[in-house]
């Protein structure tokens, strides 16, 4: 590791050990079809390739990519009993678990919304009923502004049916991993007219896809 050095003294030479592994680039496609009559409206026919096409794409690339992640080997698990549920303890000792052992801090949660909704209702036990993360018209105990899905201690907490209830992901994304992409600018899509059904019943065909690939660099970090 690099160390202290004195005037006029050699710097020292430190070096990274990695094990390498080749990722295979996977392409997330799909297609729907469109009325032709939706050509002659571009914002509409945007409004409809947003909303549902590239929406049920981001869906499955998310699906991909944490079925990826928690597929990878090395990355850290543990199982806590607290009721047969993951707490909010849980999820800490997760966070410094990550520190401990690869020194970088946790900036991300990912959480099923069964367990998110457990530790979103959750209230003290003084017998006011209190929530600890804020009332539906207040934030917790009255103070400060309400916030429908708060982050867990601070992170970035992303709530999903990509994870399976009863499992939380805890990470160091930033640091820990990378998506990379082979166009570099995301999804391609793409409009098609010339097929022959789709000119008999009035419709165009509607193409997304994106090739891409997680490269997961410090599994320690997860």
């Amino acid at each position: 590791a690099p160390g202290s050095v004195n005037e006029a003294a050699a710097k020292p030479q430190f070096h990274i050990v990695e094990s390498s592994a080749t990722v295979t680039l996977q392409k997330i496609a799909g297609w729907f079809y469109e009325t032709d009559e939706l050509l002659e409206d571009n914002a509409f026919l945007k409004s409809a390739i947003d909303n549902r096409g590239l929406f049920e794409l981001d869906a499955a690339i998310e699906n991909y990519l944490m079925t990826t992640l928690l597929a990878t080997s090395g990355i850290g698990a543990a199982t806590y009993a607290h009721g047969g549920n993951c707490s909010a303890d849980d999820i800490f000792k997760a966070m410094m678990t990550i520190k401990s052992a690869s020194n970088l801090n946790a900036d991300a949660i990912v959480i099923n919304p069964a367990d998110y909704q457990r530790l979103r209702l959750a209230k003290d036990n003084s017998g006011a009923g209190q929530y600890y993360g804020g009332g539906y018209f207040y934030g917790p105990y009255g103070n400060g502004q309400l916030s429908s899905q708060p982050g867990l201690w601070g992170l970035n907490t992303i709530v999903t049916s990509s994870i399976t209830a009863g499992t939380v992901l805890v990470g160091a994304f930033k640091q820990g991993a990378s998506v990379i992409t082979k166009q570099g600018g995301g999804a391609r899509i793409e409009i098609v007219t010339g097929d022959h059904d789709d000119a008999i019943y009035n419709r165009v065909t509607v193409v997304v896809e994106e090739r891409l690939g997680l490269a997961t660099r410090i599994p320690s970090a997860f």
